[in-house]
């Protein structure tokens, strides 16, 4: 049961929606009446950039470049008739790059979801002091939540009817300053 109808009986597609961020969306939408469909693949396997074939880089390119403009091309048609919108996901890693995602990083931009508490990000936490290190790039000292992201794509897709072409970041405050200035 939806506990606020912001997108009551509306439709959304969420790309990637079966787990971490993706899922956070889709709760939310949820959780607002909307309609959800999932559309998900297995996440590639990020290494060092030296140890990417061309294939694993073009097929990384197919999901995060290519399938967006799929996406968008084949749903464009019933967005212009409902007057829907586009939210794409992206990283802050597309801005502030991140050890072992370089070729990652090249296939991102849109809404940029700083260090996110989600299967991907704890695979890079291998420590107590890894996750303190990747708390303090937060003004806010703390992972954001998968539901905070879906919460920045309902804004979107409902009320900000003006914001076009702009990547918004949700990081909590990750951009700020140099990584680690919140330590104390």
């Amino acid at each position: 049961m939806a506990t606020v109808g912001r997108f009551q009986s509306k439709v959304v597609i969420v790309t990637g929606g079966c787990n971490g961020i993706g899922s956070g969306i889709v709760k939310v939408f949820r959780e607002h009446g909307g309609n959800v469909v999932i559309w998900d693949i297995d996440d590639p396997p990020l290494h060092a950039i030296d140890d990417y074939s061309a294939d694993e880089m073009r097929k990384l390119m197919d999901l995060n470049f290519i399938g967006y403009f799929l996406a968008a091309k084949y749903t464009l048609p019933h967005l212009r008739k409902t007057k829907g919108a586009i939210v794409n996901i992206s990283s802050i890693t597309s801005t502030h790059g991140q050890r072992l995602a370089t070729a990652y990083c090249a296939t991102k931009q849109w809404v940029l979801p700083g260090a996110t508490n989600t299967a991907l990000m704890n695979a890079f936490i291998t420590s107590d002091e890894a996750r303190q290190e990747f708390e303090d790039m937060s003004a806010l000292r703390r992972l954001g939540e998968p539901e905070e992201i879906g919460h920045v794509c309902l804004f979107l897709a409902t009320d900000a009817t003006f914001i076009i072409g702009q990547e918004i970041q949700s990081s909590g405050g990750m951009s700020l300053g140099t990584a680690y200035q919140y330590r104390s």
